[in-house]
């Protein structure tokens, strides 16, 4: 009887064990090798707040892209994120219109093989925005300096505020950096300790107000004083508290420019560089030879790939350009401080990356600049590379010179009009080019199409 009573147990222990296995909600093995797919967060109990942006991130050891889905209830898709690189971790921002509720999980999904796939352990929750303390002078952070630390602004519900006490005489820096490229503004007022007496008179510096850099600055107080800092968006009104969109930034502060001042040189715009092709990536700075940079590649703004972590600060570094990069004329080089990632440096302006495939532009083109059909021009590209830039308005035709050059499918012209002397870079694809241009400053879309001849 025992001997039946044991063999019973073996045999339930046996089944419950396979019962739990079926019952899971993922199909990620665990033996060596073998593919698997492991949601990491979030991952059941999380608290996510409309308008801020959160990481999801996940194990795996697949090819290919995933799937994301956000479940609310019970097979209840509300959004998806499909195509996603199988790298780990993956930025959603929580729309400001998201139901409020506790009854949430994620669901990846390998695109490649659908069994492979991975849920929420259990049921997390998106709450209304709360604020995070510093949303206006009276409550700003006290900083000491120097200072370095990571902030964010969430979204259409906040904006942040620092206090920090200057001495007269002395010159402070300050920096806003951001892997995400979010480009907040400077605000800089002087006022009583309470903060209570700031208003636009109060404002004593701004950072330059591109909105393709990041903002960085120095000021020397004449006045010994509370100072307040005001990361935000746009415009130095301080009733404008509310925003848009959110952003991750470090903030520096430092009482002596003790990290020189880091700029990258090559590329800094323009240059057209064909993949497989090997170029130098360099910089300038102050305190060149000493520390370490990290190099890495962005792509219309957002971050495509890392290109070097760690290397020597020694203002150079060869950079051989992968095939598997898609072609295109928004790269840009970001150079950070290993040590510090406040102190860093963006191209100025986009470079372009070219396919090693035969293109010819010679003829006649439409050219779009902003990408808008309403304003029409014409490109007559000769085969001395020479070229001609046409703008007809009431009938007339204006002609400007220029010139060309083509590095695989990848485009450069130049055009002299009206004592500008505006670029462009682009892709070249059968009778069709797409680029950006670039004029006094200003960078914009342009595409262009061959001439036809009806």
């Amino acid at each position: 009887m025992l001997k039946k009573l044991s063999l019973i147990t073996v045999l339930l222990f046996s089944l419950l064990i396979v019962f739990i296995g079926c019952d899971s909600d993922t199909t990620n093995p665990s033996g060596s090798g073998e593919p698997f797919l492991v949601l990491t967060s979030p991952n059941g109990g999380d608290v996510l707040q409309v308008s801020v942006s959160y990481m999801i991130t996940w194990n795996d050891n697949i090819s290919g892209n995933i799937n994301i889905e956000v479940h609310q209830g019970v097979g209840n898709v509300v959004q998806t994120y499909t195509e996603v690189p199988s790298n780990g971790e993956y930025q959603i921002t929580i729309p400001i219109d998201a139901t409020l509720a506790s009854d949430y999980k994620i669901k990846l999904i390998s695109v490649q093989d659908s069994s492979l796939y991975d849920t929420s352990d259990d049921f997390f929750e998106i709450s209304d925005y709360v604020s995070d303390g510093n949303d206006d002078p009276t409550t700003a952070t006290q900083l000491t300096i120097p200072h370095t630390g990571d902030y964010a602004i969430y979204g259409s519900n906040d904006v942040d505020w620092y206090r920090v006490y200057l001495y007269s005489g002395i010159t402070y820096y300050f920096r806003n950096t951001s892997a995400e490229d979010f480009d907040s503004e400077f605000f800089l007022y002087k006022g009583n300790a309470a903060g209570t007496d700031l208003g636009i008179s109060a404002v004593v510096q701004v950072d330059d107000g591109d909105t393709s850099l990041q903002p960085n600055f120095e000021y020397t107080p004449d006045e010994t004083s509370y100072y307040y800092l005001r990361v935000a968006y746009y415009s130095n009104n301080p009733a404008k508290a509310k925003q848009y969109d959110t952003g991750y930034y470090t903030l520096s502060i430092s009482n002596s420019d003790i990290y020189g001042n880091l700029l990258v040189t090559s590329p800094d715009g323009g240059e057209v560089w064909l993949m497989g092709s090997g170029h130098n990536i360099i910089w300038s700075d102050d305190n060149i030879n000493t520390g370490n940079v990290d190099i890495d590649l962005y792509i219309d703004g957002m971050f495509e790939m890392v290109i070097a972590n760690g290397v020597a600060n020694n203002g150079n570094y060869y950079w051989s350009i992968p095939s598997t990069l898609d072609p295109g004329s928004e790269y840009q080089i970001r150079i950070i401080n290993s040590d510090d990632q406040g102190i860093n440096d963006y191209s100025d302006y986009p470079f372009c990356i070219s396919q090693n495939v035969y293109a010819n532009v010679i003829g006649e083109w439409y050219f779009f600049p902003y990408g808008k059909q309403e304003d029409e021009y014409t490109v007559i590209f000769n085969s001395d590379h020479s070229l001609i830039y046409r703008v007809t308005d009431n009938g007339s035709d204006s002609d400007y010179p220029g010139t060309w050059s083509l590095t695989g499918n990848g485009v450069r012209f130049d055009i002299s009009t009206d004592g500008f002397y505006p670029y462009c870079i682009g892709i070249v694809v059968d009778d069709i080019m797409t680029g950006t241009w670039y004029e006094g400053g200003d960078v914009g879309y342009w595409y262009g199409s061959r001439y036809q001849v009806k």
